[in-house]
């Protein structure tokens, strides 16, 4: 990626600041643009580099001189995690996609990926496992099967697990016990009892591929959507990919709130110098 952005500037022939944005697809990278702009990623990759990009930026603007940029890795990882504000939005789907729909986001650092995102979602409002409860309704076969993992380590830890009639089948089918719940418009116990009862931790509704909760404004009332915006409404926290259910689940399997160290960013650039 490094290398292929390298190569889109230079055919551009910029200098200074730019944006570009990819998008990972089974272990390909695809560029979906680049602007001639700074973003919100600028400030975020010159704390987590150390390195004062915007100055460089205006250096070869004004001044026509190129710039090396030290490449070197970091003694720790930074993750950027988005923000949203679907609680503010009346109706609207909290279904993420290629469109950028986040309100802000929160930058964290770790000595692993894993704990840098934990901190970083804990600072988005979204509280770790304490009732060790979740939903989960899985449209689609492969959406059902990214997300087996990330079952099966809930499962082992003891997770009790409502899962709506499609999904609870294709777990039970492979050794995972689950409660089977209704969906918001069956009779009761349905995931409205789950959401108003604050019974779950968390909710992971992924709608089937293709599918979404509104199409060019026009609302899409399936059940997948009632069930995420009920969540939503609720204030329970809704995950929409299974990538980000299962990373989610991962970090909070290695790690809780006292267990992450706190420490200023020039602590990770010190000790990043004396890792390396």
């Amino acid at each position: 990626m490094v290398s292929q952005a390298a190569k889109i500037v230079h055919a551009l022939h910029v200098s200074g600041s730019f944006n570009i944005q990819f998008l990972v697809f089974e272990g390909k990278p695809y560029v979906i643009e680049c602007n001639l702009r700074a973003s919100r990623s600028m400030p975020f990759v010159s704390k987590a580099k150390n390195i004062n990009f915007i100055k460089i930026a205006t250096e070869a603007m004004v001044e026509s001189k190129s710039v090396r940029v030290p490449n070197g890795k970091n003694g720790f990882f930074a993750v950027k995690v988005p923000q949203f504000s679907f609680h503010k939005l009346r109706g609207a789907d909290p279904v993420t996609r290629v469109e950028m729909v986040s309100t802000g986001e929160v930058a964290a650092f770790g000595n692993d990926p894993y704990e840098a995102y934990f901190k970083a979602i804990l600072a988005t409002g979204i509280s770790p496992p304490t009732k060790k409860a979740v939903l989960v309704s899985l449209g689609g076969s492969r959406n059902k099967l990214s997300f087996l993992y990330g079952c099966q380590k809930m499962f082992s830890r003891g997770f009790d697990i409502y899962a709506t009639e499609g999904t609870a089948l294709f777990l039970k089918e492979n050794g995972i016990t689950c409660s089977r719940i209704g969906k918001v418009s069956d009779h009761k116990p349905n995931v409205m009892d789950l959401f108003e009862q604050k019974i779950i931790d968390f909710a992971v509704v992924v709608p089937r591929e293709g599918r979404q909760g509104s199409v060019n404004g026009n609302r899409v009332e399936s059940e997948g959507y009632r069930m995420r915006r009920a969540a939503v409404d609720a204030s329970v926290p809704i995950f929409t990919s299974t990538q980000t259910a299962t990373y989610f689940i991962l970090a909070c399997c290695r790690y809780t709130p006292s267990s992450v160290p706190i420490q200023p960013l020039d602590w990770y650039h010190a000790h990043k110098r004396r890792t390396q």
